[in-house]
C-alpha cells in the first residue's frame, strides 16, 4: 500500500509559469479533500476541514540537482497539523517542473487524474466539471448509514465470518515515534 502518492511533470517550454500557478491554485480550491485532516476526536482518527488548506502554497525553487529534488519531495505527511499535500514549482536549468504529493487518504489515482485535468483545463482558461461528489460527501454519508438496520446487519455478518481472527489492524508506521 502507497501512503503517499508523488508525481513530478516538465513544463512545456513556452509554458506561462503565473498562469500555471494560477490553475494549479484555482484547482486546489474547488477540490475540498485538499481542505482535509486527520486529528483524534473521542480517541478515534476523525477528518477535519481546514478552509486555509484549500488555498495552495506552492514552493518556488531553483536546482542544479533534480534527480536528488525527486528523491527528497515525497516524504511522509504528519497526519495533523498540515496539509496532506505538497507542491512545488522546480526551475532546473532553463525549465520548470511542477512537484505535487498527496497522501492517499484524500487522494488515489483517479483524483490525481481528476486534479491534473482541472490544472489543464483552468490553463486553457475553461472551468472544470463541478465535483458531484466529494470526499467529505462520502464520509458524511457513510457516518450516517452506521446506525441503520442494514448497517448493523452486515456488521454482524462480517463480525461472524471473521470470528477468531484478529481484525484490530494496525497502521504500520514508517517512522519510530521519538520518545520524550
Amino acid at each position: 500500500t502507497m501512503y503517499n502518492i508523488p508525481m513530478y511533470c516538465e513544463l512545456p517550454k513556452n509554458a506561462d509559469k503565473e498562469r500555471f500557478l494560477t490553475a494549479v491554485q484555482k484547482a486546489d480550491s474547488i477540490h475540498p479533500a485538499f481542505g482535509v485532516n486527520v486529528a483524534l476526536g473521542g480517541g478515534a482518527p476523525v477528518m477535519r476541514i481546514h478552509k486555509e488548506y484549500l488555498e495552495a502554497f506552492i514552493e518556488e525553487r531553483e536546482t542544479d540537482d533534480l534527480e536528488k529534488e525527486k528523491r527528497d519531495f515525497a516524504r511522509p505527511f504528519a497526519m495533523e497539523g498540515e496539509p496532506l499535500y505538497r507542491m512545488s514549482l522546480c526551475r532546473y536549468r532553463d525549465r520548470w517542473y511542477f512537484f505535487f504529493d498527496v497522501q492517499h487518504f484524500i487522494f488515489d489515482g483517479v483524483s490525481v487524474n481528476v486534479f491534473l485535468r482541472d490544472i489543464s483545463r483552468l490553463y486553457k482558461g475553461q472551468e472544470p466539471k463541478a465535483e458531484k461528489i466529494s470526499l467529505t460527501d462520502m464520509a458524511i454519508y457513510e457516518e450516517g448509514r452506521k446506525e441503520t438496520a442494514r448497517y448493523q446487519k452486515a456488521r454482524e455478518f462480517f463480525r461472524a465470518r471473521l470470528k477468531g481472527e484478529d481484525i484490530r489492524e494496525s497502521l504500520r508506521k514508517d517512522f519510530k515515534k521519538k520518545t520524550v
